[in-house]
């Protein structure tokens, strides 16, 4: 069983631990390209994405640094079926790889299945596309890439599978309230946030908690803290 966490534990020491008690040997994050204007640019996106993690892992060294030679970047490229693709459709392609083959044979000693893994990398997946790169490779202010929540799943979902209520009051006034639309949905979390760049180990590392999602997220165009 993995200890509690204390705010003066070094990052990657603990992350370390986490590995260890999964029986895990990789981390870092699953990207999908989604935009393709330009090959030079993306090298450069994933060039900064590298040098701004071996930065961050530098600074919070701590005393296992093994753990850092364990972290991997996995780019999945397929322009007939991710150019422009919806947060929708990355999810699903998502959730597939997470519960493939090839991704069990990346940890061959996981001590459960990775879709119930407490491991970010299982949980979530980076989004890139067009405005995303543009951020990270202008450095502005509002640098973010898409971080897409896999175990999210639509309220009519959710709904479907429930008893029908009958109350058009308060169906009215949920109407009411509905926050606007974001690509098609109108709930509060939207399945997906903008990540700063602390995403490449801070928020990694928080993650690894389900739970932190709620405590994490912001609704877009705000970006998650």
């Amino acid at each position: 069983m993995m200890r509690m966490r204390s705010m003066f534990d070094n990052k990657l020491d603990v992350l370390d631990s986490m590995l260890k008690a999964t029986g895990h040997e990789k981390w870092g994050w699953h990207i999908y390209r989604c935009t393709y204007s330009s090959d030079d640019d993306w090298s450069a996106f994933m060039e900064k994405l590298r040098t701004t993690t071996q930065s961050t892992i530098e600074f919070y060294g701590g005393t296992c640094r093994a753990v850092a030679k364990q972290h991997i970047f996995t780019v999945v490229e397929d322009r007939e079926r991710l150019e422009n693709a919806t947060k929708s459709d990355v999810r699903s392609m998502f959730r597939d790889w997470v519960n493939s083959p090839e991704a069990a044979a990346e940890q061959p000693n996981a001590k459960t299945s990775l879709s119930v893994a407490p491991m970010a990398r299982y949980l979530y997946c980076m989004h890139v596309g067009e405005e995303s790169l543009r951020s990270v490779l202008d450095d502005s202010k509002d640098w973010h890439i898409n971080i897409i929540n896999r175990s999210w799943i639509p309220w009519e979902e959710e709904e479907s599978d429930r008893e029908d209520y009958d109350n058009d009051d308060e169906e009215d006034d949920d109407e009411a309230y509905l926050p606007p639309e974001i690509e098609g949905c109108t709930e509060e979390d939207v399945g997906w946030t903008k990540a700063s760049k602390g995403i490449l180990l801070c928020s990694y590392f928080d993650l690894c908690e389900p739970s932190f999602w709620y405590i994490y997220y912001s609704r877009p165009p705000l970006r998650a803290i």
